[in-house]
């Protein structure tokens, strides 16, 4: 059987959490408390990334998503911004320590979700990264980069390969919020510079009890949630900051091309922008428009879910 080519590899899974990666803590010298999973992990990373690029060298090599919230040090899970600084060999100033193996990676990646909370509130402690957190973890790269404590040298990505919301317990959502939920985030993730997102996961699991339960795009009957919808085709239509009567308009169509943007006239709609999207289908514009108004965008025979605006 011939298997498709495999071009994006990954070395592991949220290693600060002690379910996939033990030690997170060790005693050190006079009883402190030293973080060890950030060194254990950069030797498996770079053992992972030696042995991948040898046998294909154009692969891209992904480092670990970082889970998005930790505890204090020593008790159990380890703060994703603390473990990133500490593999990066830098202190929590960001300044650079001796790092005499240095991090290999194309690609940085990370898990913020916000577990039943807007897209747009940040994490309470400072070293958590929840979606608008994201800032962060380019400030510790850019500075890792710099001080040459990342290899190899040149540009990296930062991806999204879990996030979702949830329509079951512990926080269940509508199916409307999970949805608004999912473009509004995909468009604060674009907005920090994210270039791949993937939700998690497809499917509501049978059984399951978790707080993946009803992260799903469909339910365990394989229904269509809204959800799916707005995977497909994510519009937001926001106030702009500062900016009375503006509204962002923002999203990702299934195609490219010229995306309508529709405003609901009683039992029609009225297109009242047209639209450039990128060749990946990404379309963004600030504008002014009435508040309260219910908009969606179109493009051939794809359509949006509405979004009232203001």
């Amino acid at each position: 059987v011939d298997l498709p080519q495999v071009d994006y590899f990954q070395a592991w899974n949220e290693p600060n959490l002690p379910v996939y990666l033990m030690p997170q803590w060790v005693r050190g010298p006079h009883r402190s408390i030293v973080a060890e999973s950030p060194i254990l992990y950069r030797a498996m990373l770079n053992a992972f990334y030696a042995a991948v690029k040898a046998v294909r060298p154009q692969a891209v090599v992904l480092a670990a998503g970082t889970a998005p919230y930790g505890d204090p040090p020593g008790v159990d899970r380890m703060y994703p911004l603390v473990f990133l600084r500490d593999m990066f060999c830098l202190t929590s100033t960001l300044r650079p320590l001796p790092c005499s193996d240095p991090p290999h990676l194309d690609v940085l990646d990370h898990h913020p979700y916000n577990l039943g909370l807007a897209p747009t509130v940040p994490a309470s402690v400072p070293n958590d990264l929840a979606v608008p957190d994201l800032g962060k973890i380019w400030r510790v790269l850019h500075v890792a980069q710099r001080a040459h404590h990342v290899l190899p040298a040149g540009p990296k990505s930062l991806w999204v390969t879990e996030i979702d919301w949830s329509t079951s317990r512990p926080v269940p959502l509508t199916q409307a919020v999970q949805a608004a939920y999912l473009s509004e985030g995909f468009y604060e993730l674009w907005r920090q510079d994210v270039t791949h997102v993937y939700w998690f996961q497809l499917r509501d699991p049978p059984g399951a009890k978790d707080s993946f339960a009803g992260g799903g795009l469909y339910s365990v009957n394989g229904t269509p949630k809204l959800a799916a919808t707005a995977f497909r085709f994510p519009f937001v239509a926001l106030p702009a900051p500062h900016k009375n009567t503006s509204v962002i308009l923002w999203g990702k169509a299934p195609a490219a091309g010229r995306v309508a943007i529709q405003m609901r006239m009683g039992s029609s709609w009225r297109t009242v922008r047209s639209l450039p999207t990128t060749r990946g289908g990404i379309f963004y514009a600030v504008t002014r428009l009435s508040s309260r108004l219910q908009l969606r965008a179109t493009i051939g025979a794809f359509t949006s879910l509405a979004w009232v605006n203001g």
